[in-house]
């Protein structure tokens, strides 16, 4: 924990933090307070124009002085504006890097202007706290000369849901695949590579028995976007199942995860999934590569159709015997990363900051 008498102000977006980024500024009694606190925009349909006046105001009315430290969930200008305006006594600024930001910055998904700013933003913080090893690699791609502290923090289910997906049986004869990622949308398609992973499942030798199930809520628009391209007799074996509360049952039914995301920082699905015993194919631009990296490097591909195609084809043609002997090694590996080990090293960098 960080000492008792420093008091933290933690910084979010709209509509809130992400539920796991609550749970860790909690555990160090951060102080919630919404970056767009005035002039809400962040959740609204408002002009740059509106925006960008509205960060300046927020900037020159947070509530700095009664804080030592100022922690920022994901990556935000105002709180930089802010320490850059208000000469005020000495404090600590840490920003929480944990989502698909530092991948967009790196591939060119941003303007040149939009990349500017935040790469600004970015090199004024004292700390970058990133969650995963791939999250800290990007950061040193991007600021080479980069002069804060640079910490990693993970995430992870609770004990006890690693204990329940633990004692499911692990299905080595299936012939179903599993995708676990939430739309809607063009972004959110993008970011979660489901149109990469729809292609790739078509791309596979043509096998009747194969089915692709994608669990999570996608607007049909995304949905036939996605599928346009794929023959009718492969649409037959592609099933959106969207939102359910079942997802112990759909892991118990696959005997492989696909999560060949586009910089999905740590996705705790794919902790999930491992904790069950499935097997997970990740792309190299997935955190949980990490993770992953440690059983065997044929479970991380690149972001390319065939070569996705090409390693579930492998994995599908091993003997059950090896599909359990992965399904052992993901599990085991698995249990290094639960919610309440993430508490506890969130709270170790907190401390040492």
């Amino acid at each position: 924990m960080p000492e008792k008498n420093a008091k933290i102000l933690y910084l979010h977006g709209r509509p809130g933090p992400h539920p796991l980024h609550d749970l860790l500024a909690r555990s160090v009694s951060a102080v919630f307070y919404p970056v767009d606190k005035i002039m809400r925009w962040q959740d609204r349909d408002k002009t740059i124009l509106y925006r960008m006046f509205s960060s300046f105001v927020n900037a020159l009315l947070y509530p700095l002085k009664d804080y030592d430290m100022v922690l920022v969930d994901n990556l935000h200008f105002s709180p930089i504006i802010a320490r850059k305006l208000r000469f005020m006594r000495k404090r600590k600024w840490a920003v929480h890097l944990g989502s698909h930001t530092l991948f967009f910055l790196y591939v060119g998904r941003y303007s040149p202007f939009v990349t500017r700013i935040h790469l600004w933003a970015l090199k004024n913080y004292d700390v970058l706290i990133c969650e995963g090893e791939m999250a800290k690699e990007l950061v040193y791609k991007l600021l080479p000369d980069f002069k804060g502290k640079v910490e990693v923090s993970f995430l992870g289910p609770k004990r006890e849901r690693h204990s329940d997906l633990n004692k499911l049986p692990y299905a080595a004869t299936s012939r179903k695949l599993l995708v676990l990622a939430n739309g809607p949308g063009e972004f959110r398609k993008y970011y979660k590579g489901l149109d990469i992973m729809l292609e790739a499942f078509a791309a596979v030798t043509p096998d009747t028995s194969l089915l692709l199930e994608i669990v999570g809520e996608w607007d049909e628009e995304t949905k036939e976007l996605c599928l346009s391209g794929i023959p009718d007799s492969v649409r037959k074996q592609i099933v959106f199942t969207g939102h359910t509360n079942r997802i112990t049952d759909k892991l118990r039914e696959c005997c492989l995860m696909l999560h060949c995301s586009r910089g999905d920082a740590f996705p705790t699905s794919t902790i999930e999934a491992m904790a069950a015993g499935v097997p997970v194919l990740v792309s190299d631009w997935t955190g949980t590569r990490q993770l992953v990296r440690q059983i065997d490097e044929a479970f991380i591909v690149e972001l390319d159709k065939a070569k996705i195609a090409e390693r579930i084809e492998w994995f599908l043609n091993l003997s059950a015997e090896r599909k359990q002997s992965f399904s052992a090694a993901f599990r085991e590996i698995s249990s290094r990363y639960s919610e309440e080990l993430a508490v506890q090293r969130y709270q170790e960098i907190i401390h040492a900051i």
